[in-house]
């Protein structure tokens, strides 16, 4: 049974509109839905044994030479994939829409607290509301407001509160970087592991950048990978980490 289109815009969302398997995406090429444990070996429909791959990966199909006569199957496929790039277009275009006018809202909040916070006498200027249209990529607005509040209440002098609550989100932004990202190491994970290898759990990784380097986390990928064959988790690549295995 094929999926239900709002099931497949959910994977796709998930996954930014990428092929966890090239990394190419919307409007480069064409998306699937991939399953990872196979439906023929037990696999289900949940999105957490769904993936996205464009349509080369999933079918296992390279550059076709131009010299190749086609066949009806072959139109039918064209008309399938243009009908079918020109959805996700319009999709991707919706979503792009729709982080705009939210950042646009939380821009427009964060200018009215940060006039609050001065009590009505100063307002951010559009330089300064740039500057945090750029601190939304890496943090909600509620964690810039903090930084708001704690520029308030250590610097007396107004023209220099802006400056200082911008080196506090510059320094939070950089000890994230060191410590890396879930959202990194899930990816990571998804580009690396044969396609009926489990997904890694969020929590799981978490956890694992709480004690370990995302250097070192991405090394133990590889290594298993490299060994392991067959049906596999993530839960080896933890075990492996927790035994040392490859030091």
């Amino acid at each position: 049974m094929a999926l239900s289109k709002k099931i497949r815009f959910e994977v796709f969302k998930r996954d930014d509109f990428t092929c966890m398997y090239c990394g190419r995406k919307t409007p480069d090429v064409v998306l699937e839905i991939d399953h990872i444990i196979p439906r023929a070996e037990g696999g289900d429909d949940d999105i957490q044994n769904l993936v996205t791959s464009c349509f080369e990966c999933n079918r296992g199909k390279g550059a076709t030479p131009l010299d190749k006569v086609k066949t009806r199957d072959d139109l039918e496929e064209d008309l399938y994939l243009l009908a079918e790039r020109e959805l996700q277009i319009r999709e991707y275009r919706k979503i792009l829409q729709s982080k705009r006018n939210r950042e646009d809202s939380d821009i427009s909040k964060l200018s009215q607290y940060w006039s609050e916070r001065s009590e009505g006498k100063y307002s951010l200027t559009e330089q300064g509301q740039q500057s945090l249209k750029s601190f939304l990529k890496d943090f909600m607005p509620e964690q810039i407001k903090e930084a708001i509040d704690i520029a308030y209440s250590k610097i007396t002098i107004p023209e220099q509160r802006f400056k200082y609550m911008c080196g506090i989100l510059h320094n939070w932004r950089r000890d994230k970087i060191e410590r890396g990202s879930s959202s990194d190491i899930l990816f990571y994970w998804r580009k690396k592991r044969p396609q009926n290898w489990k997904q890694a759990d969020e929590g799981t990784v978490e956890y694992l950048l709480q004690t370990y380097d995302p250097v070192r986390i991405k090394f133990y990928i590889d290594r298993t990978v490299a060994e392991l064959r067959g049906w596999a988790s993530f839960d080896d690549v933890v075990k492996s980490l927790k035994e040392n295995k490859y030091d």
